[in-house]
């Protein structure tokens, strides 16, 4: 498969939609067995929606496209490194390889906001140190969601 291809794909989608004004400078397609089964771009701005980038969108179109939750099989081209938030997404969908264009330490070079090396070296840190911190506060049958999701699960 030629990565480059689908990579220079992503890139020119990248760049219309800086373009557009529709968001900020990423695009991501997946591609299972040569056919393209989800594109997106980063759409923040036009959807006043903080998880609409690009990876995120192309997973969504995916996975509506094979009516499915995972996305085994499939080999994803962006035209940046995902973000922690993307990256996660990327591990649970099963997504099988991931090709970038350009790397976060190039984007930083590039002028691109620092917030994003940011986001990757708070993530590192024990969840109650980090920048927002997070508290865990256990409540009365704070399991009981969990315990039914196992009992369902098992059953099928």
């Amino acid at each position: 498969m030629d990565h480059r291809h689908w990579l220079k794909q992503a890139v020119n989608m990248a760049s219309e939609n800086v373009r557009s004004g529709r968001g900020g400078p990423f695009a991501a397609i997946i591609v299972k067995n040569g056919e393209v089964i989800g594109r997106g771009v980063n759409e923040v701005t036009a959807l006043r929606d903080p998880t609409a980038h690009a990876e995120i969108q192309a997973i969504r179109q995916a996975c509506r496209r094979l009516q499915a939750s995972g996305l085994d099989g499939t080999i994803m081209y962006a035209s940046g490194e995902p973000c922690p938030m993307c990256t996660a997404a990327i591990y649970w969908t099963g997504i099988e390889a991931v090709y970038v264009a350009c790397s976060t330490r190039e984007l930083l070079q590039a002028g691109y906001p620092d917030g994003l090396a940011h986001y990757h070296e708070d993530i590192r840190k024990p969840p109650e140190e980090r920048s927002i911190p997070f508290h865990t506060v256990p409540v009365e049958g704070y399991l009981e969601p969990f315990r039914i999701w196992k009992e369902l699960a098992g059953s099928e």
